[in-house]
């Protein structure tokens, strides 16, 4: 049993909580602190823009790749023997990126950075449930509420904190501002945290290879194929194929092996497990998907400055940090699948009014609204869904059960920034084939501006801010087609949510 020994007294598992949510709350910082730097990195270290991006993409590739490997690593190391190595790994990785000369340099830091923090959100969930296992559910509820306060307010934050050390001191301190972290977590968990049995088990190599063949495949499909026409390239096909063929070799050999494989996929069979994977993962498409283009929106079109900007989207994650406190109590008297159903339909409100009162001249009071709406629907799905998708599992796979939860969340974010993405672009384009038939000298309302204006259509000056017109307009109507799309997905997936309904067993 994987179960920890623990000091019964109540203080000692609130701080391990802490601890674990603040080291959770830094790995997911560091997903999107960088976001709002990558201009100041690319011209410190000489790249394009293009190869600049490969600091994001190398940081989730290996995330993706490690991350539902924690069960297995758990089993081998031991909890609290992983929990240092990760740590450590983190906090050197993240000082050699601050120290980084050159493009090559950043991206393998990066990437090994990323290979040694995702492991850290598993970890700490698993941890939290079995620290709560046999308290009263309220405690549980609680306990999962702060570990969700970490997680979902942390990518909202990322970019403020990125945006200030940036425009204040120097991007090379989105990486060094980890490293006190560290030291200071490292002899709290060897004071609080006592170590978990270990299982002396084969490697399964062959599986292990082939999941991190698919799943990277996969995710370098996803962050790249935008920006490389998808299907026009090779390399995106070559990938997407190996992909594809990868994963379901896993599959085959998954159900053939059973409990041997390196991930059980016989979890999948508890019903309330399954379901809680496939929600969290269609969330995450649609919450990430808008959390990305948000920044996007308010710092191209609207002209925001990065910290003006995080500083807008702040309220996002207060809200929900003041949601997710509320939370335990909600949950004595409303069932899961209620609460993750008035999610959704807050996220989908949200996304209508983005959709229907976003233009080229709101004003930040109109950005607020929506943001504190879906800010408060965060709360209200993830927090159900980190508490009941442990379903009727044995305790001693809940440690794989939460690198495959972590791991949902972290792939259906990367699918929704994709999915969104490609939707932009092409809406960019259909958008300005429209509204550029309309500058003509046939056009009455066109001709009475011109007028009005005392200008030109056959000047030049009047051509070049006419254009500029219709790609602002192309592609304000293209980031309402992204709002759109993420109010019917988040409607669409209202009646999935009863999956929740099966009643769950009280875990040991």
């Amino acid at each position: 049993m994987n179960a920890l020994k623990l000091d019964e007294n109540t203080w000692s598992r609130w701080i391990i909580t802490f601890i674990l949510v603040l080291v959770t709350a830094l790995e997911i910082l560091d997903m999107t602190i960088v976001t709002v730097s990558l201009q100041d990195m690319r011209g410190s270290l000489g790249a394009t823009s293009e190869q600049i991006s490969w600091t994001v993409t190398s940081y989730m590739v290996m995330s993706a790749i490690v991350m539902p490997l924690s069960g297995f690593l758990t089993a081998r190391l031991g909890r609290k023997r992983l929990l240092f190595v990760v740590i450590i790994g983190f906090g050197v990785f993240s000082a050699l990126c601050g120290f980084a000369a050159n493009l090559a340099e950043i991206v393998a830091f990066r990437a090994l950075q990323g290979g040694f923090g995702a492991l850290l959100a598993p970890i700490s969930q698993a941890t939290i449930n079995d620290l709560f296992a046999n308290r009263p559910d309220s405690e549980r509820n609680k306990s999962m509420a702060l570990y969700g306060m970490g997680i979902m307010t942390a990518p909202v934050f990322g970019p403020i904190i990125g945006g200030y050390l940036t425009q204040n001191i120097n991007w090379r301190w989105d990486f060094f501002v980890n490293i006190p972290i560290c030291l200071i977590v490292l002899p709290l968990i060897a004071i609080f945290i006592t170590e978990t049995g270990r299982k002396s088990s084969k490697v399964d190599w062959l599986g292990m290879s082939v999941m991190a063949l698919a799943v990277g495949s996969f995710q370098v499909v996803l962050d790249q194929g935008s920006s490389k026409g998808w299907f026009a390239s090779d390399q995106i096909i070559v990938l997407s194929m190996i992909a594809v063929s990868s994963f379901a070799y896993f599959l085959y050999r998954g159900i053939r092996m059973g409990r041997k494989n390196i991930i059980n996929l016989g979890l999948f069979k508890d019903r309330l497990f399954a379901g809680s994977i496939f929600l969290i993962l269609a969330y995450c498409m649609v919450l990430m998907g808008l959390l990305s283009w948000l920044p996007l929106f308010l710092e191209t079109l609207l002209q925001y400055p990065a910290l003006t900007t995080g500083e807008v989207l702040a309220p996002r994650g207060i809200i929900a940090a003041i949601a997710m406190m509320m939370l335990p109590l909600l949950m004595r008297f409303i069932a899961a699948h209620w609460l993750v159903m008035l999610g959704f339909l807050l996220t989908a409100s949200g996304g209508y009014l983005m959709m229907s009162t976003f233009n080229l001249y709101i004003d930040p009071q109109a950005v607020l609204i929506p943001n504190l709406i879906q800010g408060a629907a965060s709360a209200l799905v993830f927090v159900p869904l980190a508490r009941t998708f442990y379903g009727n599992l044995s305790p001693e796979d809940h440690a794989e059960a939460a690198g495959i939860f972590s791991f949902a969340r972290s792939i259906g974010g990367s699918i929704g920034v994709s999915i969104m993405g490609t939707i932009f672009v092409h809406l960019s384009q259909v958008n300005w084939n429209e509204l550029s038939g309309y500058v003509n000298v046939f056009n009455h309302n066109l001709t009475r501006w011109l007028e009005v204006n005392h200008q030109s259509i056959q000047d030049s000056q009047t051509i070049a801010r006419l254009g500029n017109i219709v790609n602002e307009q192309a592609t304000m109507l293209a980031f309402n087609d992204v709002f759109y799309f993420a109010t019917v997905s988040s409607i669409i997936l209202l009646p999935c949510a009863l999956v929740l309904r099966k009643k769950v067993n009280k875990v040991n």
